[in-house]
């Protein structure tokens, strides 16, 4: 393995500072640029881009970059710049879709479940405010079937790894004999 290609070497320097700034910033970090569930009142529009520069912890970003600088710089190197910064963002984008198509089914589930037991929409929307709802209505649903709705709606999704999944898949079907 060689130098690291310079788009690479960027994405690197940009996930430091993130990380950095994560450290000494604390949850307002995690707050503003962590992806949120775009229902959940803490998302903001740029969120899925800046997720994948967040990391919950030192080996997360550590292993992400390694595995950047190893798969990311024969792509690039391969691809030029462009179609790897194009190629990057986009799978980690994508994952992020993917995601939150998960968290979604997965709030819309609950959510028609509370309806299907007499919640209005307004109590919905209040429930995954809140997290409170009757006794009733809790022995009704299942405290595990409300606690799977709340944790999607309250996700928050951090780092490189969807746009790193993308970089070893094509990594991997550029370079299959590598070893």
């Amino acid at each position: 393995m060689g130098r690291v290609s310079e788009i690479v070497k960027h994405l690197i320097i940009i996930n430091v500072i993130f990380f950095i700034a994560s450290i000494v910033f604390g949850e307002l970090m995690y707050d503003l640029f962590a992806m949120h569930y775009p229902k959940n009142p803490d998302f903001i529009i740029w969120q899925p881009i800046t997720h994948m520069f967040m990391h919950g912890d030192t080996s997360h970003i550590l292993f992400n970059m390694f595995g950047l600088w190893m798969f990311g710089t024969p792509l690039e190197q391969m691809w030029g710049k462009k179609k790897f910064i194009f190629f990057y963002l986009s799978a980690g984008l994508g994952a992020a879709l993917i995601q939150t198509l998960v968290y979604h089914y997965d709030v819309i589930s609950v959510s028609k479940i509370l309806i299907d037991n007499g919640l209005t929409n307004l109590d919905v929307d209040t429930f995954y405010e809140t997290g409170r709802l009757n006794t009733a209505i809790i022995q009704s649903v299942g405290e595990e079937t409300l606690y799977s709705g709340i944790q999607s709606f309250k996700a928050v999704m951090v780092g490189a790894s969807g746009a790193l999944y993308g970089i070893l898949v094509g990594f991997a079907m550029l370079f299959p004999m590598s070893s």
